[in-house]
């Protein structure tokens, strides 16, 4: 039982049904994902527990509340629940963007145009976040985006089409909680078969050298803007979509469109420290 893996909010991973026997407690999400948890009483306490996790929350206010003979069993289980990824760490995606929020579009290019005529006016004293469309590889770029919003925005959005065959729409990112773009780019690095590729092209621009523009379909354009428009708006509902903090990934080649969640990089240097 080692509670300090475990990040200061975490949620279900998905929607669980709580069943109950006497001293079982069954976790089930659809047909795939069944969890069983097992001890004398235990179907007495542990499902008003478990039901906190269906929302972002801090899992020390909830232990306590528990009777002072609860609390490590309940600690282990909790343990146990992260390790087996039951539990993740939460996003913070059950508080709104402050609203209204006026949402800066930077950048060059289609996109960028596409995404500036998109984007709904607000009042000029609006909380200040920002968009930032890319049409070419400039991981320096984006990086210093990143960092710059982090300290300064109220949250920030990262829009590219320069891997030319498919196109990127970032989770919604916010400043204290969940992943950053940085978390994002150095995933994409690892799963990258060339992962050297993001460090010479950082090292690249940042020495001043050109990246160039690649050029994308122009349906597949207005699609990336859409999906970009729709979690700036969903954003500031109380119940936003859970795609809004989703990852969406575009496919030129057959214009499908998947989601994939985002998880804090544990040695991001961006954000490793919040």
């Amino acid at each position: 039982m080692n509670a300090a893996v475990l990040p200061n909010r975490v949620r279900f991973a998905f929607p669980f049904a709580i069943l109950t026997r006497p001293d079982t407690v069954r976790l089930v999400a659809g047909e795939e994902f069944r969890y069983t948890l097992r001890s004398p009483s235990l179907e007495q306490w542990l499902p008003p527990l478990l039901k906190n996790f269906e929302r972002d929350v801090e899992w020390r206010l909830l232990l306590d509340q528990l009777p002072p003979e609860r609390r490590p069993q309940a600690l282990e289980i909790i343990t146990r629940l992260h390790g087996e990824r039951v539990l993740l760490e939460a996003n913070g995606e059950h508080l709104p963007v402050a609203s209204p929020i006026s949402w800066a579009v930077e950048g060059s290019g289609k996109l960028c145009e596409l995404l500036r005529t998109a984007i709904p006016s607000v009042a000029a004293n609006a909380a200040g976040a920002a968009v930032l469309c890319q049409d070419a590889l400039d991981y320096a770029a984006a990086l210093d985006f990143n960092r710059r919003c982090r300290s300064q925005a109220t949250a920030w959005l990262w829009i590219s089409c320069g891997p030319m065959g498919r196109g990127f729409v970032s989770p919604i990112f916010r400043p204290h909680a969940g992943p950053c773009l940085a978390c994002l780019l150095r995933n994409f690095q690892r799963l990258s078969p060339a992962p050297e590729i993001y460090d010479d092209l950082i090292q690249h621009s940042r020495a001043g050298g050109e990246i160039p523009s690649v050029p994308f379909p122009a349906p597949a354009l207005a699609l990336l803007a859409a999906l970009a428009r729709w979690k700036i708006e969903a954003s500031t509902e109380t119940e936003a979509s859970v795609g809004v903090y989703q990852l969406h990934v575009l496919e030129t080649d057959t214009m499908a469109t998947t989601t994939h969640r985002v998880f804090r990089d544990p040695h991001c240097p961006d954000c490793s420290a919040i």
